[in-house]
């Protein structure tokens, strides 16, 4: 019955007013019956009587005379009578103890006029008194029992009614609060709601920020998860059909040249040779393309494989060039060493051959014959650099941000050509360096070459 949001916040709102409206009934009432404005009219009658009595026993010297003229004025008033010395000895008292004598502050203090008094007596009851002087000698109290007035007739004819008309009127503003902030809390949810079950179905979109600052980061945090997760859907949809385009050219070859040998139609010794070394190359084409995605998965699992260690980054570095100094030379490039010793760092040998390997071997097949490449290693800070700049024809701004994307090739129109791998080197190189806490990032102007930069933390 109250399971929606509206029927829960006008339940709630319902118990804070009849708590609010309780809570102010009791005071008003509890103030009400200790009001002295109610008690002004009896202390008027008690000031008369006190006035009277004192004008008949002043009349009176005898003190048992005074007893006698004050026992008759009690009882004809209904009033109680006391009469004390001025050190607040008790002469006489029309009700007396045991438990009546009642609890004054000594010394006595003549009332002022209009003024309510209260006292105790030793049974603690309460009552309404009012004190004057009769003489020099002694003091003259007047008292009446504390009326309470009846709660049932104040809530009644006071209260009850006010009380209710208040109580209606904020259960309609209630209602209507409750289904203003159910529908400004509830709308953005059920968007959400409708959203999360189409992330099942792959459909899912962003919804508008709405509602509450709670609602809008929560929505906010639906949206980023839908856009990460589109972008990944759509990642694993590319991936799949760069594997299969890049699988496809080689499998069409090495089929269309084995059966071209095993047919033996018109084939010379020579021909049979080139085609098995066609065979060769794209099944070698195909195998490095297994292992690097064979890496990937390693590394998207957590998985680096490296084994960390001390490491001399500059003889990384040479080891490298001296190993791409033939490939160099095959293309007419100059492989330029400005290769600094640096301190050590904490990392993995083959990852860091890999990841240049990788870098440098691309700044030669883009660089044009005649072309150089520098390799430089500084330390800056806390961090070494390594710069690999080759003079290529660089690359465009668009392009930047997504070389380092999986199967993201710049020229299309070369891909699976004989300089071009499938698009992962980078991809690889960027978590292998990610792996080992460093960055990697590109700088390149077109027709100025291009700078991949390498940031590693030093030991």
């Amino acid at each position: 019955m109250f399971s929606s949001l509206k029927s829960r916040l006008w339940l709630t709102y319902t118990l804070l007013i009849v708590l609010l409206l309780s809570s102010v009934g009791i005071g008003i009432l509890l103030t009400l019956r200790n009001n002295p404005v109610l008690y002004r009219q009896p202390v008027t009658q008690l000031e008369s009587v006190i006035d009277r009595t004192i004008n008949l026993i002043s009349r009176t010297p005898d003190i048992r005379d005074m007893k006698s003229v004050l026992f008759d004025q009690s009882h004809l008033t209904n009033t109680r009578l006391a009469l004390f010395h001025a050190d607040g000895t008790l002469e006489f008292d029309s009700e007396p103890p045991p438990g009546a004598q009642l609890q004054l502050s000594i010394p006595l203090i003549p009332s002022i006029p209009g003024e309510v008094r209260f006292v105790n007596d030793l049974r603690d009851r309460g009552w309404v008194y009012t004190v004057k002087p009769v003489n020099d000698k002694l003091f003259l109290m007047a008292a009446i029992k504390k009326p309470r007035l009846p709660l049932s007739l104040l809530l009644r004819d006071e209260l009850f009614t006010p009380l209710v008309r208040a109580g209606m009127l904020a259960m309609l503003l209630a209602v209507a609060l409750a289904i203003f902030l159910g529908n400004w809390v509830e709308a953005p949810l059920l968007k959400l709601a409708g959203q999360a079950t189409a992330v099942t179905r792959g459909g899912a979109k962003p919804v508008s920020l709405e509602g509450p600052t709670e609602v809008k980061q929560l929505l906010g945090t639906f949206n980023d998860m839908v856009t990460k997760l589109n972008a990944s859907q759509q990642s694993q949809r590319d991936f799949i059909a760069n594997v299969s385009h890049e699988l496809k050219t080689p499998l069409t070859s090495i089929q269309g040249f084995a059966q071209a040998i095993l047919d033996q139609v018109n084939v010379s010794e020579e021909e049979t040779q080139q085609s098995a070394k066609i065979i060769l190359n794209e099944a070698q084409r195909m195998n490095r393309l297994v292992m690097d995605l064979l890496t990937l998965a390693r590394l998207d699992a957590g998985n680096t494989g490296s084994r960390k260690g001390d490491v001399d980054l500059a003889a990384v570095l040479h080891n490298v060039l001296e190993r791409l100094t033939p490939q160099a030379q095959q293309a007419a490039v100059t492989l330029v060493d400005q290769i600094n010793p640096v301190p050590g760092i904490q990392a993995d040998v083959e990852s860091l051959s890999q990841v240049f390997a990788n870098l440098i071997d691309n700044a030669i097949k883009f660089s044009s014959r005649g072309g150089k490449v520098t390799v430089s290693c500084r330390a800056k800070g806390g961090e070494i650099e390594v710069h690999v700049v080759d003079s290529g024809v660089g690359i465009a701004k668009q392009d930047q941000a997504r070389i380092f994307e999986r199967f993201y090739q710049i020229d299309k129109s070369r891909r699976g050509g004989v300089k071009r791998g499938v698009g992962l080197g980078l991809a690889i190189a960027n978590q292998l360096i990610t792996s080992m806490g460093g960055s990697i990032a590109v700088q390149s102007d077109q027709g100025a070459g291009s700078d991949f930069m390498v940031k590693l933390p030093i030991v």
